[in-house]
């Protein structure tokens, strides 16, 4: 074995890789692709690489020699049984970040949660603690009511018609239930004309989801609403649009794999990007003249700054740390307006705001160029808490009005 070879075995055992060309026992002309032009031996240097975890799907590998002429290069063939599964959704309670907030398009759903919401606002608006304790308790209640008015986001066909499907399912499991308490094969006939109707109603309610579906896409499609078109697809075919590979650490050595770890090396990454000490030129700072203070930026917050300042919220966007969208200050009604602005002003007077507000959620988005696996491949973007928006555009409002 020559240094190329034990390279392709290191590197292998580092990406826990399987060379199939030497598993199966087959004769020599079935496995060696190269011969000598010289010594007219033949050699093996064409190789079929899977992952370990791959390897029982892998039926054969051999070389082919060729059937119409003679060639001193074979081809190397690989017959697979692919056993493809979905991805696993997982168990674990999904946050507030999967919302459905596109209900608040109907008219019936935006008025329904704006009744919850303000009903329960009666309770929640209690102003006796501290304007940080309160305004968790505040946000906390706007999700709570969103999730159980708008409900999750819906994922697939099933979900939509989730309720059909759980009174047909009742329905035959009551037959069950019934069959194993009498002990007899009375209602067998009743059984199997219910999985008869159950087969019969799934097939109905999924072929018409996709037609539904089929038809809202081609809408998008005729009226150019091409950003639309492709978020519709993504969801249909893919249920995640990134991939988690393993980083490198900050001495380009090795790779990390853990997830621990894996944060760890973002942190460190963006902590040594964000944070550069700048040096500033005092002189020039205390050269600059003077302007009068403007006291109008002391006045306390109006409702109608609040108001403007939330229906500039642009819809549609990525949450912050606290998961409230946008959509959900626009459409809560003039109570919830109200509270919000009763929350900002003692924000505002007691000089502290939460600190949701302060944090933000960093995603690295990969710039499609370079090696995946190098934190200088990717670039990082903030996810800010919306209602932290609304606090800054109502002071951005005051300093346009003043420019």
């Amino acid at each position: 074995m020559n240094s190329n070879g034990q390279l392709l075995l290191s590197l292998c055992a580092q990406f826990q890789l399987a060379i199939t060309s030497t598993m199966f026992r087959l004769p020599a002309k079935y496995k060696n692709t190269w011969m000598h032009p010289r010594s007219k031996h033949w050699h093996l240097i064409d190789y079929a690489i899977v992952r370990q975890r791959d390897v029982s799907q892998v039926l054969v590998t051999r070389a082919m020699r060729g059937a119409h002429c003679w060639t001193d290069h074979r081809l190397v063939v690989t017959k697979l049984r692919l056993r493809l599964q979905l991805p696993r959704r997982s168990g674990k309670p999904k946050p507030y970040a999967s919302l459905n907030v596109d209900g608040l398009k109907d008219s019936v759903k935006r008025g329904k949660y704006a009744r919850t919401l303000t009903t329960g606002l009666l309770s929640v608006n209690k102003y006796g603690g501290r304007a940080l304790c309160d305004w968790g308790t505040l946000s906390s209640h706007i999700l709570d009511t969103a999730s159980s008015t708008l409900g999750q986001k819906i994922e697939d066909w099933f979900d939509e018609n989730d309720e059909v499907l759980m009174r047909a399912f009742g329905k035959h499991r009551h037959l069950l239930r019934q069959q194993r308490r009498s002990n007899r094969s009375a209602n067998t006939t009743d059984i199997r004309q219910s999985e008869r109707e159950l087969v019969r109603l799934s097939r109905k309610k999924k072929d018409g989801w996709w037609r539904e579906k089929a038809y809202h896409i081609q809408c998008l499609t005729d009226t150019n609403q091409l950003g639309v078109f492709y978020d519709e697809v993504r969801k249909l075919f893919s249920r995640t649009s990134f991939t988690k590979v393993p980083i490198k650490p900050a001495s380009g050595e090795g790779l990390i794999k853990s997830k621990e770890e894996v944060l760890k090396r973002w942190a460190e990454h963006f902590s040594i990007l964000l944070n550069v000490d700048r040096a500033a030129d005092l002189e020039h700072i205390r050269s600059i003249p003077k302007l009068s203070i403007i006291t109008e930026l002391d006045n306390s917050l109006s409702r109608e700054e609040l108001a403007l300042a939330i229906n500039q919220q642009k819809n549609k966007r990525a949450v912050g740390i606290d998961f409230i969208p946008g959509e959900l200050l626009k459409y809560g009604g003039d109570e919830l307006q109200f509270a919000i602005w009763v929350h900002f002003d003692r924000m505002w007077k007691e000089k502290q705001v939460p600190y949701t507000f302060k944090a933000s959620r960093i995603k690295s988005l990969y710039k499609n160029r370079g090696d995946r696996s190098c934190c200088d491949s990717y670039r990082g973007i903030s996810l800010l808490s919306v209602p932290g928006k609304v606090f800054a555009r109502v002071l951005l409002n005051r300093l346009m009005k003043l420019s």
